[in-house]
């Protein structure tokens, strides 16, 4: 773990945290994982991630005392309003959501009026290649707009999903 950088990364979605089946009924969690995307195989007992080049530090918590590099929030709409509160406090959110590239069914929003820099497919695995991927956490730390499509790019040509990088990317970034 020597010379890795230290990434903080918050997990606002309770899909890529928590085990819903304690929660709801077998019908309810066949639904979920059926209509909704969820996936019991998530990051609930993971707090770190390790990279080639850096030491991924998963918060699971909102509130918290360390500024994010880079939060994964879901879209319900009280977490499209929490996204919303952030618009233009610099924090580069990633919209996790079965809504993926469309606007939200709850409130009619696209991901970048939200306030959503990136949005993601509805995947687990997903979600862990796009934490171990070196050249866009680097791309986040430095804040370079550049660094960053050019490691999505890279990265929707090696991984199955494709990450949409949203208007509201170069947005986010002009503030610290």
């Amino acid at each position: 773990m020597e010379n890795k950088k230290i990434v903080n990364i918050q997990i606002w979605t309770p899909y890529l945290i928590k085990e819903i089946s304690e929660e709801c009924s077998e019908q309810e969690l066949k639904a979920q994982k059926e209509m909704f995307g969820y996936d019991p195989s998530n990051l609930l007992t993971e707090n770190k991630i390790v990279s080639e080049r850096n030491l991924i530090l998963l918060d699971k918590e909102r509130e918290s005392t360390t500024r994010p590099e880079f939060i994964i929030a879901g879209c319900t709409i009280e977490g499209e309003a929490e996204v919303k509160k952030c618009k233009g406090s610099g924090a580069l959110i990633a919209r996790y959501s079965i809504f993926y590239g469309e606007a939200s069914d709850y409130t009619g929003s696209y991901p970048d009026e939200s306030g959503y820099a990136f949005d993601i497919p509805k995947s687990t695995d997903l979600v862990r290649s796009l934490l171990k991927y070196d050249n866009f956490l680097e791309g986040i730390i430095l804040r370079n707009e550049t660094k960053i499509r050019n490691a999505i790019t890279e990265f929707n040509k090696i991984n199955q999903g494709t990450i949409i990088i949203t208007p509201y990317l170069p947005k986010a970034l002009e503030y610290n």
